[in-house]
C-alpha cells in the first residue's frame, strides 16, 4: 500500500484494507498518509472531500471513477455494459496515464 491508491477491504474484515489486484472493487477510500513502507503497516485512508489518484488510462474532468487494479484510477464508462460500476468519485480534473487525478470522493453504485 503507498499513498495517492485506492483501497477495498480485505475479504472478511472491516478494517484490513488492500491494494486490489482486480478493477471495479467495492472501495473504502484513498490512502492519503502510510506509517511505515511496507505492508501491514498502519495508513489513513480518507473517505470524503477530495484526494489525489493516479490515473491508469486518459481522464477527463466530470468521469466516473471506479478503481481499478493497483488502486489507480480507472473510467466507469470504460465496464462492458450491464456491469455494476462501483464508483468511488469523480475526476476533478483532466489526467493521463501515470499522472494524478484529483478524485471528489463520493461513492455510488450503478449499472453502466
Amino acid at each position: 500500500v503507498g499513498t495517492d491508491q485506492a483501497v477495498t477491504y480485505v475479504a472478511g474484515t472491516n478494517r484490513t484494507v488492500e491494494v486490489p489486484t482486480t478493477d471495479n472493487g467495492i472501495p473504502v477510500g484513498i490512502v492519503t498518509y502510510q506509517y511505515g513502507d511496507k505492508d501491514g503497516q498502519t495508513v489513513a485512508v480518507q473517505l470524503d472531500k477530495v484526494a489525489d489518484l493516479v490515473a491508469a488510462e486518459v481522464i477527463s474532468a466530470g468521469d466516473d471513477i471506479i478503481v481499478g487494479a493497483g488502486g489507480k484510477a480507472k473510467k466507469a464508462s470504460g465496464l462492458t455494459a450491464g456491469t455494476k460500476a462501483h464508483v468511488i468519485g469523480e475526476a476533478q480534473n483532466n489526467a493521463a496515464i501515470g499522472e494524478k487525478v484529483q478524485i471528489l470522493i463520493v461513492k455510488k453504485t450503478y449499472t453502466v
